[in-house]
């Protein structure tokens, strides 16, 4: 029912909410305000007009927990193999992605 997916909703959102926190204290104990829990904290200093850095920024492990724990919810609830729901999540996100990536490309090319 609706109401199922919502509770499975809020309750992967919480993910989000712990997610704020550790990238609070890490803004916080490394002294910088753009630090991230993607693999773009390996880079070093992120430069938002190399495409390899925003990608890195895309892996973000929070994000990666809560679109599994989302999947899952999502398939007992659907009664659909977890592979296929893991993959239509997936998919949906990665779009959105890309299209605030190409988004933010272009207002930087409009504005500068």
């Amino acid at each position: 029912s609706y109401m199922k997916l919502l509770e499975v909703v809020s309750l992967a959102g919480m993910i989000s909410v712990l997610h704020e926190v550790v990238l609070l204290l890490m803004r916080i104990n490394l002294g910088n305000p753009s630090s991230t829990t993607s693999l773009a904290l390996v880079v070093g200093e992120m430069d938002p007009q190399n495409p390899l850095h925003m990608v890195l920024a895309m892996l973000d492990l929070f994000v990666i927990w809560y679109l599994i724990v989302l999947s899952v919810g999502v398939s007992k609830l659907a009664r659909v193999r977890l592979s296929r729901v893991l993959f239509v999540i997936t998919f949906c996100w990665l779009i959105f992605r890309l299209l605030l990536i190409a988004g933010a490309a272009l207002a930087a090319k409009m504005f500068t």
